[in-house]
């Protein structure tokens, strides 16, 4: 924001509509509160100079220097005249203000304040979106007494916003801005967050931990490629990446077959009958479909395969998945043992490539339970939000669905109406690397 947009969007949020100034500087300590709140949600730390250079201390204004208020037709008589020229977004938004009925108003704030269960200047902010936009006051302050749009209405099936909250008096555009709207406040409300706890029947603010409460359930809400990224338990993409490495090496040694950095391959070391070749490249550890880890550790493991083939001890499906949970054990740091991804052996073909599809889909269930054990949550929303522009739809047309928050819950769901966005195991991706991602889509738009 440049300088005048920060006094427009200051002086709006100002009870009697702008600053007060006193020997060239503004003076009123409440309204520099309100002025650090701008600023800060807009990332800027410091208090412009302009706030500054008094030498006594900062006193409230007294209140009999209120400027007179005007009334609603007034103010009506005031905006009418053409030779006053106003800001297109500041002019719907005094609309919006003239509007309002103090009855109503009182309804819709007491509401909004007792849903959201916050501190009062996000409470505000929320007040703000709602009479922004386009808003049917009655209609809105008859819902919030009355809730009754329930959390099933998004169970199993994406479901528009627009559609499961016609009935409160909100236009989708006011809607899409509410979704989108976060705070920063403990606990953090996200995406689609602050919109559902306060439309939902029953929806709360949680008091400590969580992201929504709906009926005295937690629920767990996920916006636009919601990263699955535990909070706790979860190691790097590097550590993952060296742990394949060190883990087929071991195997490799186990079996007497050397090490490409032990021995060379065009000849030169008498020694070695054969040689194993572990994959060092980064960008085979990404997260592409045709090239990336599955395709690293499928290319590993037929090597291991053609090379003890004709041994008498030829190396085993369990022994290439203890190879392969070295690195996975690296990734998940609470699942360490072979024994934890012994359901991969399922999906090992004879020649040590993977049924990736269906491997995908019980690694992609696996980590739910396992991230919502870390959660302790017990569904979970996927919505298509703006985060990623490119990709996601206008925010009137924002959709939601619900489902239990379990590998059981998701496995219908998957490529069908949830897609994956798969880990990848390169090194720059660090911790977001190793954790899955769900969003509303098809498999075709997610992976190859």
């Amino acid at each position: 924001m440049d300088l005048t947009e920060i006094i427009e969007e200051w002086s709006y949020r100002l009870p009697k509509g702008f600053p007060t100034m006193k020997d060239g500087k503004f003076t009123v300590k409440s309204e520099l509160k309100i002025l650090r709140q701008v600023l800060a949600e807009n990332g800027i730390e410091e208090i412009p100079d302009f706030t500054k250079g008094r030498e006594e201390p900062i006193q409230e204004e007294k209140r009999e220097e209120a400027p007179e208020v005007l009334t609603k037709d007034q103010m009506i008589t005031l905006l009418s005249d053409p030779k006053i020229t106003i800001l297109p977004k500041n002019l719907a938004r005094i609309s919006a203000l003239i509007s309002r009925t103090a009855e109503k108003e009182e309804s819709i704030e007491t509401n909004v304040r007792e849903y959201l269960a916050g501190d009062s200047a996000y409470a505000d902010q929320v007040l703000d979106i709602l009479y922004s936009g386009n808003v049917d006051e009655a209609a809105l302050a008859v819902y919030l007494q009355d809730r009754k749009v329930d959390v099933s209405v998004f169970a199993n099936k994406p479901t528009k916003l627009s559609d499961a909250f016609k009935s409160t008096g909100l236009s989708p555009g006011t809607l899409g801005d509410l979704a989108l709207y976060r705070w920063s406040a403990t606990p953090q409300l996200g995406t689609l967050e602050v919109l559902l706890a306060l439309l939902l029947k029953d929806g709360f603010r949680p008091a400590t931990s969580g992201d929504l409460v709906v009926g005295g359930v937690t629920y767990e809400v996920g916006g636009f490629n919601k990263r699955l990224r535990a909070q706790k338990g979860l190691g790097s993409s590097g550590e993952a990446q060296a742990g394949f490495k060190r883990g087929y090496l071991e195997l490799a040694k186990k079996k007497g077959i050397l090490d490409s950095d032990f021995v060379s391959i065009s000849g030169g070391a008498k020694s070695a009958k054969r040689a194993f070749v572990v994959i060092k490249d980064d960008a085979r550890y990404g997260s592409n479909w045709n090239n990336g880890w599955m395709s690293a550790l499928e290319d590993m493991n037929k090597q291991l395969k053609e090379l003890t083939g004709s041994d008498e001890v030829p190396v085993t499906n369990v022994e290439l998945i203890e190879a392969m949970s070295v690195g996975f054990g690296a990734a998940l740091l609470e699942r360490k043992s072979p024994s934890d991804w012994a359901w991969i052996e399922k999906h090992i073909k004879d020649d040590g490539t993977l049924n990736r599809k269906e491997f995908l889909v019980d690694f992609a269930c696996e980590y739910l339970d396992y991230y919502m054990g870390s959660e302790g949550s017990d569904a979970m929303f996927i919505l298509t939000d703006a985060s990623v522009a490119s990709e996601a739809p206008s925010k009137s047309n924002f959709s939601a669905m619900v489902f239990p928050a379990t590998g059981k819950g998701l496995r219908p769901h998957i490529f069908t109406t949830v897609g994956l966005t798969i880990p990848s195991y390169r090194e720059k991706s660090g911790i977001q690397g190793v954790a899955f991602a769900l969003k509303l889509g098809k498999l075709s738009s997610i992976v190859g």
